[in-house]
This record gives structure tokens, C-alpha cells and sequence, in this order.
């Protein structure tokens, strides 16, 4: 007897999940994987937690500026690592010089508009300047993770559905369920949850936006609560599987859509592509360097820092300052220390492109 079209279904969706949920899938009585689920969450979380500091930081940035920030001319006095330092006048009426966030091109005239924190006058940044959106890797983050967990073999959804189907057929896992089983789940993920907020809540109360803007650090405990609901969610979902085991199904779960891994390695390949990309535009190499068209002169060693090359070793380089077109630059370069100056050359059109002669 053939099954009917539903029945068929069931069978098609039952055997792609056992097909793309591996091994795990068949086991009566999954092991103990504590341990595996909490490096996991680390791991995972870890990583979310540091995409929503990124986000934050300069989303409280963008907001301090917007609503609590004085415009004012200023003069570029010198271009630092390929930033403007300029010269401004506070709000009280003094000379201030503070690094302005933006970008500065070669030839550009050297009196600016800058906006600069009222209460922190020296966070400036250019007027023109144009804020990264780290906003929206959070945000991808979520959208992937939710369209994985509702339609994805592999997804939460999916976990279920074998789960209940796997109670329909050999009946619910030894030991049965009840209410009280959900206590420790509840507890967990409502303590996990209190700690998320007591951790996001106290930067913005102390200090306010302004305040948060002139140090970001202080948002740090806002990405470690982003870990904290990574864990509640966690906490939250085992629980749900702990009882699907344990509870007798009187009918197996319906079939659903189920998408191909393409779906989230396609866009991860294409973020990883312009993330490549965005890195050898803003940062180029030597290599891709005009030198064609180049200037020299000779720097002034102002100062050695250490970069470091891991197993505790680094290379030094030499904080350079140096003069092109009547404007002061301060770059790092690696090179050997000579007292009095060193012979440099940079490149015509961006001088922030240097490097020591010989």
C-alpha cells in the first residue's frame, strides 16, 4: 500500500533531517554534552558579545555627537596615522588641539569644520565624517541565526521536530517528565538574564552617552551581556528539548520548508570577500603602493614602539615625523633607529604612504 501524499511527505523530511543531522540524530539516549554546549556558548558568544561592543561603541558615538556636540572651524596643524590633528576654539574660549576622527586628503584646504563633545572637547571628529555601520554585523548575526534555527536541518526547529518524531515512533525517553523539571531551567535563565542586564544597564546610568563616548571601554560589560543572553537562550532551548524527549506525542510534527546550507555559507564566503576587500582599501600594502610617483626628505625618530609577532618577540618601529607640503605627518614605520633623522620617502599623493630609505 502506498502512503498518501502527507505520509510521503513526513518520510521525505524525516529522512533529510536524519540525512543532514548526522549520527547525533539517531541516538536513543544522547550523552552528556554539558561541557561541549558551554564551550559553545563561550566560543559563540564571545564572538557576538564583541560585535555588539563594536556596534555600540560607535553607535553611542554617533549619538553623542549628533545631539551633544558644539561645530566650530578649525586648522589641521598635522595628520596623525592618516588622521587630522587640528587646532580649535572650546566653548570657554581656549585653544584646545585634539585629534579629529575622518579622513583628510592631500591637497585638501587645511581649515576645517569639526564637531567636537561639549563636555569633552578633546573628542572631535570632521564634519563629513562618515560613521561605520557595525550596526548591521549584530544585526546580520540575527538574521542568519534566526532563519538557521527555524528552517535549517541543523537549526533548533529541525531538533525539535526529530525529537518529537522520535518520541511518536519509540515512545518518550525513560524517566518521563514533569513540571517540576522546569525549575532549574527557569532559574537559570532568568538569573543568566538579570546578570545580561545588571551588566548593560549601570554604563548608561553612570556616565550617560557623552560620557560613554569619550571612553568606549566603558562599554565593554555590554558585550559580556550579550553573552549572558547567548546563555539564557541556550539554557532555555535545552529545556525545551528535555521535555519534547520526555513527553508521549500523539502525532508526529509537521513537515515544514527546509532550506540548503547555501543559505548561510554563500553569505558568509561574500562577508569574508568584502571584508577582505574593505582591509586592502583602508589599509594598502607597500606592494600596492605608487612609488612611481614619490617625494623625499628626512624624518625626525620621535619616538620606538613595539609591535608584538607572538611567542614574546616584536619588531620595533620608528615613529616618524616628517614634512610634505608645509603639513607635519607622524607615521610608523619599521626601519633601523638612527639618531638625527632618517632618509624616508612617501608617496606624492598620499604622503601617509612612507617608508625609510636604504
Amino acid at each position: 500500500m502506498n502512503p498518501s501524499e502527507h505520509d510521503q511527505r513526513l518520510i521525505d523530511f524525516l529522512h533529510r533531517l536524519k540525512r543532514e543531522r548526522g549520527p547525533a540524530a539517531t541516538r536513543r539516549r544522547p550523552r552528556r554534552d554539558h561541557v561541549p554546549t558551554l564551550i559553545a556558548v563561550l566560543l559563540l558568544g564571545g564572538l557576538f558579545g564583541a560585535l555588539v561592543f563594536l556596534a555600540s561603541a560607535e553607535t553611542v558615538r554617533q549619538i553623542a555627537f549628533a545631539h551633544h556636540s558644539r561645530t566650530v572651524e578649525a586648522t589641521i596643524v598635522e595628520i596623525r596615522h592618516g588622521e587630522p590633528v587640528v587646532s580649535l576654539r572650546t566653548e570657554a574660549g581656549e585653544e584646545a588641539t585634539v585629534l579629529a576622527h575622518g579622513t583628510y586628503r592631500h591637497g585638501d584646504p587645511v581649515g576645517v569644520t569639526v564637531r567636537h563633545l561639549v563636555d569633552h572637547p578633546e573628542q572631535a571628529v570632521l564634519a563629513d565624517h562618515r560613521w561605520t555601520p557595525w550596526w548591521a554585523l549584530p544585526l546580520a548575526v540575527v538574521v542568519l541565526f534566526g532563519v538557521h534555527a527555524l528552517w535549517a536541518p541543523t537549526g533548533i526547529r529541525a531538533g525539535w521536530a526529530w525529537r518529537r518524531a522520535r518520541a511518536h515512533v519509540q515512545g518518550p525517553e525513560p524517566g518521563g517528565w514533569t513540571p517540576r523539571a522546569l525549575v532549574g531551567p527557569v532559574v537559570g535563565a532568568t538569573l543568566l538574564s538579570v546578570v545580561a542586564i545588571g551588566l548593560a544597564a549601570p554604563p548608561f546610568a553612570r556616565g550617560g552617552v557623552p560620557a560613554l563616548a569619550a571612553a568606549p571601554e566603558g562599554l565593554v560589560p555590554v558585550g559580556v551581556a550579550a553573552m549572558f543572553v547567548v546563555g539564557a537562550g541556550t539554557v532555555v532551548v535545552r529545556a525545551w528539548y528535555h521535555r519534547t524527549e520526555r513527553v508521549p506525542a500523539a502525532r508526529p510534527p509537521r513537515p515544514f520548508r527546509l532550506v540548503s546550507g547555501g543559505v548561510f555559507w554563500v553569505p558568509a564566503l561574500v562577508a569574508c570577500a568584502v571584508s577582505v576587500i574593505v582591509v586592502l582599501v583602508s589599509w594598502p600594502l607597500d606592494a600596492l603602493v605608487d612609488w612611481e610617483h614619490r617625494e623625499e626628505g628626512v624624518a625626525e625618530v620621535i619616538g620606538v614602539t613595539c609591535r608584538s609577532q607572538g611567542r614574546g618577540s616584536c619588531a620595533e618601529y620608528l615613529v616618524l615625523r616628517y614634512e610634505a607640503d608645509g603639513l607635519t605627518y607622524v607615521e610608523e614605520v619599521s626601519g633601523d633607529f638612527a639618531p638625527g633623522g632618517v632618509p624616508v620617502e612617501w608617496n606624492a599623493e598620499d604622503p601617509t604612504r612612507v617608508r625609510v630609505i636604504g
